[in-house]
C-alpha cells in the first residue's frame, strides 16, 4: 500500500534542487518550507516551480495544512513536477479533511463541474457547497443559489436560492464569478496566466 505521500515517487532532478553549497540544509520548519515555496510558486520558470514544488512537498509531509493545498495545485496543473489529478484529489481530500476550506471548495466545484478525474456530481457538490457555506464561504452560497436555481441533484427552489444569495450579499458585496484561481491562493493577485 502506498504511503500518504507516494507521489515524492516521481523524480525530481537534484541538479535544479541542490543548495548553493554542501552547508546549506533544507529547513526542517512546516512555516518555513511553505513560505520558501511560495516565494517560488508564481514564477514563470519551471526550476522554481520545481523547488515550489519540494518545498510544498516537504512542508505537506510535516503537516503544513496549506501547504497540501498548493502541493494540490502543483500536482492538478503539473507545476514543477508531472501532472497527477488523481493524487492532487487525494492531496486536497485530506488538506479538507484537515479544515482547509478552500481544498473543500476545489474538491466541491471538480463534482459540480466533473472535473478530471473525479465524475460530476451535483448532489456531493451541493452538499459540500452547504458545508463551506454554513461556515460563511461565500463563493460556495452564490454556488448553492445556482445549484437551487437551476435543481442540479435538488428540487428547484427558487426561494432558497435567493436566500443564498442574500447571505453571500451580506457577507460579500465585491464577488466574482467563484472561479478564479486567486479564489484557491486565499484571493492573491491573479498569476494564473504567467505561463502564458
Amino acid at each position: 500500500m502506498a504511503g500518504p505521500f507516494a507521489h515524492r515517487a516521481v523524480p525530481v532532478p537534484s541538479s535544479s534542487l541542490a543548495p548553493a553549497s554542501a552547508d546549506v540544509r533544507m529547513p526542517t520548519d512546516p512555516e518555513e518550507l511553505f513560505e520558501l515555496g511560495f516565494a517560488h510558486f508564481d514564477s514563470v520558470q519551471a526550476a522554481r516551480r520545481k523547488k515550489a514544488y519540494v518545498f510544498f512537498d516537504k512542508a505537506a509531509e510535516l503537516g503544513h495544512v496549506k501547504a497540501k493545498r498548493f502541493l494540490g495545485q502543483c500536482l492538478m496543473d503539473g507545476l514543477g513536477v508531472e501532472r497527477m489529478p488523481a493524487e492532487a484529489v487525494r492531496v486536497w481530500k485530506e488538506a479538507a479533511t484537515q479544515g482547509d476550506d478552500q481544498a473543500k471548495f476545489k474538491l466541491a466545484e471538480m463534482f459540480f463541474f466533473g472535473e478530471e478525474p473525479l465524475e460530476q456530481n451535483f448532489k456531493m457538490a451541493e452538499l459540500m457547497f452547504r458545508q463551506l457555506a454554513d461556515r460563511g464561504h461565500v463563493k460556495a452560497m452564490e454556488n448553492l443559489a445556482d445549484i437551487y436555481r437551476e435543481g442540479l441533484g435538488v428540487d428547484k427552489d427558487e426561494d432558497k436560492a435567493d436566500e443564498w444569495l442574500q447571505k453571500a450579499a451580506e457577507l460579500d458585496t465585491n464577488t466574482t464569478d467563484g472561479h478564479d484561481f486567486a479564489l484557491m491562493l486565499d484571493d492573491l493577485p491573479d498569476f494564473a496566466d504567467a505561463d502564458e
